[in-house]
């Protein structure tokens, strides 16, 4: 399957937000969201700060992916380009 498809789809985007609004997937992207949280790490050099970094990025990234997936996509709107003022 594919986003297309998936939005197409009618109840798949709906029964994941209930899903996501209560009960145990709720409680579990809670946990889930507490754990993609930066931790202080002491003596650390640098790569391994931009390792954890880039680690707790893509675990985010993939948790705000199951919630856009719970909702319709946003439309993207492309700013309207004028032409420079020539006075």
């Amino acid at each position: 399957m594919n986003s297309e498809r998936w939005y197409k789809s009618p109840n798949l985007m709906s029964d994941l937000a209930e899903m996501l609004a209560d009960g145990p997937l709720h409680e579990a992207m809670l946990i889930l969201k507490e754990r993609a949280k930066a931790r202080r790490l002491t003596n650390a050099d640098v790569t391994t700060l931009a390792l954890q970094h880039a680690h707790l990025v893509g675990y985010q990234k993939a948790l705000d992916d199951l919630n856009d997936l719970s909702q319709p996509p946003k439309k993207r709107t492309v700013p309207k380009l004028t032409e420079w003022d020539k006075t």
